[in-house]
């Protein structure tokens, strides 16, 4: 929670009123859907431009920002989908190294980080912001 009251003070500083107002009612309601996705390449399945498996590393569920910071430095995420904030935008990481399969079997798996609200709507465009900036450590996209 620091992190959000450092933001919100930031946000303040910088006149930016639409973010600051978003910012301090999440910290009211700060509960989101989070799911993680994989998708594993092999080397047969690279020379064929595919995947060779891909699905929901864990499915929906309810977490807190807290929560969402922890899955993100879990599974290595950190890039945005797109350079542009948009609806069912998400964050993926870039490194497949580290698991047992990438140095036994030659595979790479990679992961993305979803987010929705509780009534399962997309995030806004502040909240996409705020979120790229959480997850990237950069305040813009």
């Amino acid at each position: 929670m620091p992190i959000l009251i450092r933001r919100l003070g930031e946000l303040k500083q910088e006149g930016n009123d639409k973010a600051y107002d978003w910012l301090d009612s999440v910290l009211q309601t700060e509960i989101y859907k989070v799911g993680i996705t994989y998708e594993t390449i092999t080397p047969e399945s690279s020379e064929e431009g595919d995947f060779a498996d891909s699905g929901w590393e864990k499915e929906y569920e309810d977490s807190s920002i807290k929560d969402i910071l922890r899955e993100k430095n879990n599974y290595g995420i950190s890039e945005p989908s797109s350079s542009q904030p948009h609806a069912g935008m998400w964050w993926s990481s870039v490194d497949p190294s580290g698991t047992r399969d990438y140095y036994e079997k030659d595979e790479e798996k990679y992961y993305g980080l979803h987010l929705k609200h509780l009534d399962n709507s997309e995030l806004s465009e502040e909240e996409i912001i705020f979120f790229n900036g959480l997850i990237t450590g950069k305040t813009k996209i």
